[in-house]
């Protein structure tokens, strides 16, 4: 237990410190600010998940990580992509990813990113980026709507190799400036009608 502890926090701090010292860098743009997420999922096998984000460096890029721990399993994912072709509104780019966790090996991959942004409504703000990884043959989404009170997001994957997917919406209420309380939930499928995996609270705090 001791040294899955360790692990988890060697590989938040390497992460930590990538995300810092890119944050930081003489080209880096000044709202190249770090933002670390932790959230609790309520469920039958309750989850835990920390997130790194570093958004607007050079060539507008970003840097997120994530780790996932539920009962004897974990998930690790480190990713950076730049969007330097296009408008305010939609751009494309490439994205860098090393994905490891419990039950299969680790593996680094490379592909395509495109991003949709903008204003929807009055202080109502939405972002969807979809990445396509040849090596698995696999589109990987995530998209979120961000207003005053509330907060809504999806994560999603498509194989159309494999003919699976998985998609996992929540939202949130703004509780506080860094504290949100919302649901989440999660389906999945193969070639036939989704499958419910779970619906839980989640408690969310970010800084």
């Amino acid at each position: 237990m001791l040294d899955k502890i360790k692990q988890k926090l060697g590989k938040w701090i390497t992460a930590g410190l990538l995300g810092t010292a890119l944050a930081t860098a003489p080209m880096a743009q000044p709202e190249a600010k770090p933002i670390v997420k932790i959230t609790g999922l309520i469920k039958e096998d309750p989850m835990l998940r920390g997130e790194l984000i570093v958004p607007g460096l050079p060539l507008d890029s970003d840097i997120y990580a994530t780790w996932e721990h539920t009962k004897d399993s974990d998930f690790y994912l480190l990713r950076a992509q730049s969007l330097p072709i296009g408008t305010d509104h939609f751009k494309v780019g490439a994205a860098v990813q090393h994905v490891d966790g419990t039950g299969f090996d680790a593996h680094q991959e490379a592909g395509l990113v495109a991003r949709l942004q903008g204003d929807i409504a009055k202080d109502t703000f939405g972002k969807i980026d979809v990445q396509y990884f040849p090596t698995r043959q696999e589109f990987d989404t995530y998209g979120f709507v961000d207003s005053k009170h509330v907060f809504a997001d999806v994560l999603a994957s498509y194989s159309p190799a494999k003919g699976s997917y998985f998609v996992r919406p929540g939202i949130d209420a703004k509780i506080s400036d860094h504290v949100l309380l919302g649901l989440e939930a999660m389906f999945s499928g193969k070639d036939s009608a989704p499958k419910f995996d779970y619906l839980g609270a989640r408690v969310g705090v970010d800084f």
